[in-house]
């Protein structure tokens, strides 16, 4: 029985011992001085922006925050610094084991660029977020002109309205064009043989292939896969034998053809 108390006793003891070391440990992590800032960001094929810019955004915001120990809420400040710029789509500030400070930051992916009615410009992108250009990099994406009205915004992500009761016109194209370039994307064919979408006045979709050889009058994203299925098949039927120039206008909007012209 004496043994067994005094095996507790030992186990309570070895857990006290190691909450304290931990506790000191904590204090004087507290209390060292940042040294170095490091910023990492996740895989991204299309780098908007560098690590060394956002680090020095960081910086300029808070240039007290090298060479003097963490204040509370100084992580984040950081984090706060680092959402807040329009290329990040979301972030997190570590306190590492010597004292000194991690960021890492996931960027926004472009899947097309917009250049509206205005000739404003900017990228459309995976989280159906609005993104300015970037004066460092240009991603190659889609391309979309024509009869879209709506500016840039880095409040306005078409993803987030709940019912499309929500949606304004504008925002109802860029949704309806979400949809179609992220329909093109999923598929490999699509994704290499089409690069420009135009929106016509009426609202409806026009795709150019790369090749520029004809336009395809592909209408509203309604029977989407249908649409693309008797395109596909059109391609390797006829196409394929007779030239993709031998017509420079393929219409998808009815149902059971493809009306063509020259």
């Amino acid at each position: 029985m004496t043994g067994k108390i005094l095996k507790i006793l030992a186990t309570v003891l070895a857990f006290t011992a190691m909450f304290a070391m931990l506790h000191v440990a904590a204090s004087s992590n507290r209390n060292m001085e940042v040294n170095t800032l490091t910023v990492t960001i996740a895989e991204n094929y299309h780098p908007l922006i560098a690590e060394e810019q956002i680090k020095t955004k960081i910086l300029n915001a808070y240039p007290q925050l090298l060479g003097s120990p963490l204040n509370a809420g100084d992580l984040a400040q950081v984090e706060e610094v680092v959402r807040g710029i329009s290329y990040v789509e979301n972030a997190a500030a570590f306190r590492l084991a010597d004292g000194n400070i991690a960021v890492s930051a996931n960027l926004h992916t472009p899947i097309a660029r917009i250049v509206n009615a205005f000739n404003q410009s900017y990228f459309l992108s995976q989280d159906g977020s609005l993104v300015p250009l970037s004066p460092h990099f240009s991603p190659r994406v889609m391309v979309v002109t024509g009869n879209i009205r709506a500016a840039y915004s880095p409040v306005i992500n078409i993803l987030q309205l709940d019912t499309l009761s929500e949606l304004s016109a504008n925002e109802r194209i860029l949704r309806d064009l979400f949809q179609l370039v992220t329909f093109i994307n999923n598929d490999a064919f699509l994704r290499s043989f089409f690069d420009q979408i135009h929106i016509t006045p009426e609202g409806e979709f026009e795709l150019t292939p790369r090749n520029g050889a004809h336009i395809v009058e592909f209408g509203g994203i309604d029977r989407m896969e249908a649409k693309f299925d008797k395109l596909l098949r059109f391609y390797q039927e006829s196409l394929v034998r007779i030239g993709w120039d031998k017509y420079s206008r393929l219409n998808l909007e009815f149902r059971n053809q493809i009306v063509s012209s020259k």
